[in-house]
């Protein structure tokens, strides 16, 4: 069996209009090794652009991920973030969209990761390996969504290839993965601790040790999910308490705007 990979449960990253340049610049390093084995959510991207929802003198970083940060580009307190930026390890990547987006400098093989990702028992084939009319057959896309699919820009969909459906349903049930209409979807929160992270991809910590994988959280769209009856599976990690803060100073903030 053949599963099409996307990065968004509700559709909204294979959108023509999908501005990646603000979400997947942080991610690139998937992109450039060429394995597709992370994803992300649209709360990603609601992370990332929380600083204009907080005072600019909170550098809270809700907006973290394993690969990358981004601050603002610009505003009176840009220097400040973007200090905790370097001295929190990561190196300048870019500009996009009024965010300065660093990356985290440490970076696997694309072999071992690749290796670390199929000794789960799958093979990943990326869009690209695969020709447009393939996938047409494989997806039922109709051919305007395959066009699409074929020029957007950052990671791209992949294919996992696992033998049966009910091998990878089981195996999907066992990573907190979601099988939605024949699809296989991540959606994940970043997790560095390691027996999460060796229950998702047993050898790859060894490999990457700042590697953080994704897990369903608490956000909105996980409870649209949720009233959906798709499973989803908590992951405990270091920063619940952050969207936390986030949630409470984000609704204060705009009490103040609004008022």
């Amino acid at each position: 069996m053949k599963a099409v990979v996307f990065s968004d449960i509700d559709g909204t990253m294979t959108a023509p209009d999908f501005p990646w340049e603000t979400t997947l610049e942080t991610l690139r390093v998937c992109e450039a090794h060429g394995v597709g084995i992370v994803a992300v959510t649209s709360k990603t991207l609601d992370e990332m652009m929380a600083w204009r929802r907080l005072p600019a003198f909170l550098p809270c970083f809700a907006y973290e991920s394993g690969w990358g940060v981004a601050v603002p580009a610009d505003g009176p307190y840009r220097s400040t973030w973007q200090a905790a930026a370097r001295r929190r390890g990561y190196q300048f990547a870019g500009e996009s969209d009024g965010l300065a987006l660093y990356e985290w400098p440490q970076r696997p093989e694309a072999a071992d990761l690749r290796r670390a990702a199929e000794a789960t028992g799958v093979r990943i084939r990326l869009l690209s390996e695969i020709p447009p009319q393939t996938f047409t057959r494989w997806s039922g896309l109709p051919p305007e969504a395959v066009e699409r699919a074929y020029r957007r820009r950052g990671p791209p969909p992949f294919v996992i290839e696992a033998g049966s459906p009910k091998t990878l349903a089981a195996r999907a049930r066992a990573r907190g993965w979601y099988l939605l209409r024949g699809k296989l979807l991540f959606t994940l929160t970043p997790v560095h601790k390691g027996h999460a992270v060796d229950a998702l991809y047993p050898g790859l910590r060894r490999i990457w040790p700042r590697a953080a994988f994704w897990a369903v959280g608490d956000t909105a769209s996980d409870r649209r999910m949720a009233r959906r009856g798709i499973p989803f599976v908590r992951v405990d990690h270091p920063r619940v308490w952050r969207r936390w803060v986030l949630r409470v100073v984000g609704r204060w903030a705009g009490r103040q705007v609004g008022r």
